[in-house]
């Protein structure tokens, strides 16, 4: 039988003792590059952490200003229900600044108090002439954009707040692997130097 094969085993340090080993005064083996890494990761650390709180704040702060803006358009804004003069196209253009995502314009009447207006409204592609469409008017009785609802806001204000966490996180990380690169090359070419002393012609070792 052929002879086993002992592969040596990896050292994996936990990040407490790879820290440690980085700051500790006391540890004959650690350079200036260790420690500015040690530094640096638990500066990082401590970035991290408070960047959790921060950005649950800002998105509570965000929610609360566009549950605001919501209720004041809601309160400015009223239903009403338009009828088509028109069928509405098959195909999905695009929709202006007060049309919904995925609606197309088309010719309606809709009434404000007893006055029938006309106009432009948003609907959904395919629908008939004379078909019913929820829209909603401003104080001057012109269909606008409805305002956004409990859920909508919520959702927003939770996708910016973690997005405002994920480029915290992506800007650490990028900082970090921007680091160890430089404090590699730096090792490397103190490594480089002591040798040239140690060994000044460049020979090598003859086993």
């Amino acid at each position: 039988m052929g002879a086993t094969r002992h592969r040596r085993p990896r050292a994996h340090l936990h990040p407490a003792r790879w820290l440690g080993c980085r700051l500790r005064n006391g540890n004959p083996l650690r350079r200036g590059s260790d420690r500015a890494e040690g530094i640096c990761a638990l500066f990082a650390v401590l970035l991290l952490l408070v960047a959790v709180p921060v950005t649950i704040l800002i998105g509570l702060n965000i929610a609360a200003s566009r549950s605001s803006a919501a209720a004041r358009e809601r309160a400015e804004r009223q239903p009403a229900t338009a009828v088509l003069l028109a069928n509405a196209p098959d195909s999905i253009g695009v929709a202006a600044a007060d049309g919904a995502a995925g609606s197309v314009p088309v010719r309606a009447r809709w009434h404000v108090g007893d006055q029938a207006r006309t106009g432009t409204v948003y609907a959904t592609p395919g629908l008939h002439r004379g078909a019913q469409v929820p829209i909603w008017l401003d104080h001057r009785g012109r269909p606008v954009a409805a305002p956004p609802s409990t859920t909508q806001v919520t959702m927003s204000s939770a996708g910016t707040g973690l997005g405002l966490l994920f480029a915290i996180v992506a800007g650490v990380g990028a900082a970090w692997l921007v680091l160890r690169w430089l404090l590699d090359r730096a090792r490397l070419a103190a490594w480089e130097r002591e040798w040239r002393r140690v060994n000044p012609h460049g020979n090598h070792w003859v086993r």
